[in-house]
């Protein structure tokens, strides 16, 4: 199948499975087109299509597949509602709030949540460690994760834009050696307390 054919089966299944169209039919066609030619969909589909195809696993996958293609969803709308919040206020740089992150303070948000810490802070890395062991369960829906994951990484993001401090943002935990850990437990440590 080529470029456009793929593109246009997988767009006119995935209408006929939001209509509830033949569900049983559609969704083994749909799901065996995904899995063979998984490259080729990351390829040709745009970040909308991929989130529309992993909204199409969460209705009818597996219970695996379906929590993995929400964690792809959930990843991908997250984004662009921080992006659509940014528009509705056409924000400016804040430079008195920017200073005080690149020196490494935190900022209370809401009900106990901190800001992120833009220079080192590891809530992200966390995360994609997170995800990309869950993912390694659904070898497709991995796939998926990764192309937009770095779609995100390369276009005009909130999360690429923090990226630009933090360098490493993108980048799942690596383990650390205990004394690495110890160490900067203590430096921590006599950076917050106060004498």
């Amino acid at each position: 199948m080529n470029d456009d054919e793929l593109k246009k089966k997988v767009i006119i299944i995935i209408k006929s499975l939001r209509k509830k169209e033949n569900t049983d039919g559609n969704w083994e066609e749909f799901k065996e087109i995904i899995e063979i030619n998984v490259d080729q969909v990351c390829t040709v589909l745009d970040t909308r299509w991929l989130v529309s195809v992993c909204d199409t696993f969460v209705d009818y996958g597996s219970h695996i597949e379906k929590r993995n293609a929400m964690l792809v969803v959930q990843f991908a709308n997250l984004e662009k509602l921080w992006a659509t919040y940014l528009l509705m206020y056409d924000i400016n740089l804040n430079s008195e709030k920017l200073d005080q992150l690149k020196k490494n303070k935190i900022i209370p948000l809401w009900d106990g949540v901190y800001s992120f810490n833009i220079n080192q802070g590891d809530m992200t890395n966390n995360m994609f460690s997170r995800m990309d062991v869950l993912m390694r369960e659904t070898p497709v829906i991995e796939k998926i994760y990764q192309v937009v994951l770095e779609r995100l990484r390369l276009n005009d993001t909130v999360l690429s834009n923090l990226n630009k401090y933090h360098k490493k943002l993108f980048k799942p935990y690596s383990k650390r050696s205990l004394t690495r850990i110890i160490k900067r437990k203590i430096r921590l440590f006599f950076k917050s307390y106060k004498f």
